[in-house]
């Protein structure tokens, strides 16, 4: 059985090594996703983030696809729309994501506190 908690740390000190990363990003879009859902998160990174935000799609479409065995496109609207056909699926990744995201919020602080220490 896989620790889906550890995975979950992992990519969220995964998306926070990405460069320019702030903080604000990852709890808009965080709060996004508990508002909205993960295709509004998805939209939302891909359109307001630019840059930054296509590296976090990436990240995420990936680890989603490879957990729930996605063998198919791994576009990051496309695993949006394939999680969407079963609520189960839809429920256990926004879950995923939203752990994956405070671990990312919680590495970005740890960051930043032992800069401002330095």
């Amino acid at each position: 059985m896989r620790n889906l908690d550890l995975a979950c740390a992992r990519l969220g000190s995964d998306i926070a090594g990405i460069a320019e990363l702030e903080e604000k990003t990852i709890n808009a879009a965080l709060s996004v996703l508990e508002e909205q859902g993960i295709y509004a998160c998805f939209l939302y990174l891909q359109g307001r983030e630019k840059k930054t935000g296509e590296e976090i799609l990436k990240k995420l479409s990936d680890v989603i696809a490879q957990e729930l065995s996605l063998d198919e496109n791994r576009k990051p609207m496309a695993v949006a729309e394939k999680v969407s056909e079963d609520l189960d699926r839809l429920l256990f990744t926004r879950e995923l994501l939203s752990r994956a995201m405070v671990y990312a919020r919680h590495h970005l602080k740890a960051r930043s506190g032992s800069r401002a220490g330095s």
